[in-house]
This record gives C-alpha cells, sequence and structure tokens, in this order.
C-alpha cells in the first residue's frame, strides 16, 4: 500500500449502479486480482492498534465490491478464497481492533480466515527475526496450499516464501531477498495486501 499509486474512495457512489470503480489508478490492477486469486493475506504494522493508514485507504475501495452485493444484488466475487492476517508491532498496543478490521475486509473478498498471526515485540525482536512467527507462518502457508507443514521442511513453495515474506516485508530490503523469493513476488495465486 505505501509503494502504489492507490487513493481512497471518495464516496462517489459510482458502484452503486455500477460495476468496477470509476477512480482510475492502481487499484484497477489489483481488482483482477482479488476476483482469481485462492488466498488473501493481509499483512500489516500495527499503528496506534490499527492496520496502517495507506492499507486502509486502499481497502476503502473494496466498496465496489460491497455496493454490487448489498445494492446491486450480484456476487462480485464468485470464488470463494483461504485468508489470513499477519500483523506485527510493538508498544503496548492491542491487536484486536486490527485482526478485526482485517477480517471485515476479508470477508469483503469472500476469503474464510483460516489464521491469524501476530509478532508482538518487534521493538526489541524484528519480526523477520521471531522465530516462532516464522514458524507459525510457515504452517500457515502450507495450510494456504491446501498441504500440512512437516517439521524441518525447507520452504521452496511460492506461498511459503510469499507467508514469509509478508511477516518481514515491513522493512523490506532486496538485499534479503533471494531470487525465489523476488520471482514470487508476482505469484497470482497469493495476494498480499501489506
Amino acid at each position: 500500500a505505501y509503494r502504489s499509486d492507490i487513493r481512497p474512495c471518495v464516496d462517489c457512489r459510482y458502484c452503486r449502479e455500477h460495476a468496477g470503480c470509476c477512480v482510475q489508478d492502481g487499484m484497477q490492477a489489483l481488482y483482477p486480482y482479488i476476483l482469481d486469486c485462492d488466498n488473501v493475506v493481509i499483512a500489516s504494522p500495527i499503528y496506534f492498534s490499527e492496520l496502517t493508514g495507506p492499507l486502509l485507504s486502499l481497502a476503502s475501495r473494496l466498496q465496489t465490491f460491497f455496493s454490487a452485493r448489498y445494492f446491486r444484488g450480484e456476487q462480485p466475487i464468485v470464488k470463494q478464497k483461504r485468508g489470513a492476517v499477519l500483523l506485527c508491532g510493538g508498544g503496548d498496543g492491542a491487536p484486536d481492533r486490527a485482526f478485526a478490521t482485517a477480517e471485515t475486509l476479508l470477508h469483503q473478498m469472500r476469503a474464510v480466515p483460516l489464521a491469524r498471526l501476530l509478532s508482538h515485540d518487534t521493538d526489541r525482536l524484528p519480526a523477520a527475526a521471531d522465530a516462532e512467527a516464522l514458524h507459525r507462518a510457515a504452517r500457515l502457508a502450507a495450510r494456504l496450499n491446501g498441504g500440512t507443514f512437516a517439521e524441518g521442511a525447507e520452504l521452496l513453495d511460492q506461498a511459503s516464501i510469499r507467508a514469509v515474506l509478508a511477516l518481514s516485508m515491513f522493512n523490506p530490503a532486496p538485499e534479503r531477498l533471494d531470487a525465489r523469493a523476488r520471482a514470487c513476488q508476482q505469484d497470482p495465486a497469493v495476494m498480499v495486501l501489506a
């Protein structure tokens, strides 16, 4: 969301009567991914007990899916998806509100939440170094792939790499990503909103 050219919804109400959104920006490229992907992972730092502002701005553009169902009686997203929420943060804020918001967004994209994952001591331990959270992310990736995680298994599949990246992407450093990780950033099977 931070690097995107996506503006927030302005409540113009175009989508109450028409499919899609009249705002022509980077969100137009995301709508097809939302329709076609198998999994949706929402990943965010926690700021003041909530998802980040840029992610919430992007999320406001899901209004077109809500309007299709509520005002036009249509089901714009046919394919049921699996979803997950990955959060990280420090300080003394509680993650409950952020988890609830993210799960509402998953619902709007027809994604059934499989898991909540939290790395909540990032003032002292970066999320990318949180072994327990990374282990849980690998297990989650296996579930998103429809399988099980074998202890000690190497994370070779794209969804596994994406789940681990989602947890550590809050301070992305390209030199930290190997070629497999860079390649799977374009994988359409898993959509990561971060």
